[in-house]
């Protein structure tokens, strides 16, 4: 869904796509926070949010992610990396 004009926030169904591996909704329109939902895409292994108008801070639960090798967050507005603890 790279690309394609969508506006709105991201929609907290994605989370229940668990078989998802790849995500890719950059240079879209997307705004809000991301949602803490996404955390359950064990199979996620590239998550792309990137350029975005995102903000708010990157979910605690995505250092459950443990499939996540690519997380591409650049140009949104994001707060600090994930605080690991």
């Amino acid at each position: 869904m790279y690309s394609n004009f969508l506006q709105s926030t991201i929609p907290t169904e994605l989370g229940d796509l668990g078989s998802l591996e790849r995500l890719d909704l950059g240079s879209n329109k997307l705004t809000g926070v991301i949602p803490t939902e996404l955390a359950r895409l064990q199979e996620l292994v590239s998550l792309a949010l990137y350029a975005n108008a995102i903000t708010g801070n990157i979910p605690m639960s995505f250092q459950n992610l443990f499939n996540l090798k690519l997380l591409y967050l650049d140009q949104t507005s994001l707060s600090p990396p994930i605080a690991v603890g």
